[in-house]
């Protein structure tokens, strides 16, 4: 893998911790989100961080652990492809809206990993780029800190039986639409299970 010294890497991380792409100057999204459906309780999004500490996700992408990443650009713009650069998966398909908003489908997604989804010859009319969306695949790690533990179990016990909702919805971690007992037995299952550390960050210490 090739990287552009002339770039700095983000706060928290070096270049080797997001594949072969890195923010590219002319082309930066606005945002990006991990975006699942969740039942009949409607469409929920993760925000991904475009620099800094990964953002994770940490519902299931069923059978064929499938999940979806939505990028929005300032402006229009055109794709030349997108795959994954770091990690395991692929992407299935993608496809731009809007004329600025990127969807990519994923398959195959591998749980406690990094993964980085990368946008190739991104073009709004002025500038052409590579764009590196990175996420962290923790099932379980509705608390977001990167590891699975009682913490974890705890908050979806207490949401058990609630109505799916926006500030909620992670401990649906079935992506179902109802937090019940299968959403504990994933976490519990998956207890002990952390993100891998990045180059810049230390181990996580089990809780």
């Amino acid at each position: 893998v090739t990287y552009d010294v002339a770039i700095t890497p983000p706060a928290g991380g070096d270049r080797s911790d997001i594949g072969a792409v890195e923010l590219a100057a002319g082309v930066q999204p606005l945002s990006a989100v991990s975006r699942k459906v969740h039942g009949a309780a409607g469409t929920f999004d993760i925000p991904l961080t475009l620099t800094g500490p990964v953002a994770i996700e940490c519902r299931s992408g069923g059978a064929t652990m499938d999940y979806q990443l939505v990028v929005t650009f300032p402006s229009a713009i055109t794709v030349a492809s997108a795959g994954v650069t770091n990690g395991t998966g692929n992407v299935s398909s993608f496809v731009v809206t809007g004329t600025n908003v990127v969807t990519i489908n994923l398959t195959g997604v591998a749980n406690a990993q990094r993964l980085t989804v990368a946008l190739f010859g991104v073009n709004n009319g002025t500038n052409t780029g590579d764009v590196g969306i990175r996420l962290g695949m923790d099932l379980g790690d509705i608390t977001n800190d990167g590891a699975v533990n009682a913490s974890d179990v705890s908050s979806v016990k207490a949401q058990s039986g609630q109505a799916v909702t926006g500030s909620n919805f992670r401990n649906d971690v079935t992506a179902n639409g109802a937090i019940s007992a299968s959403d504990i037995g994933q976490v519990k299952a998956q207890s002990g299970v952390n993100l891998p550390p990045g180059p810049a960050e230390p181990a996580l210490e089990q809780q």
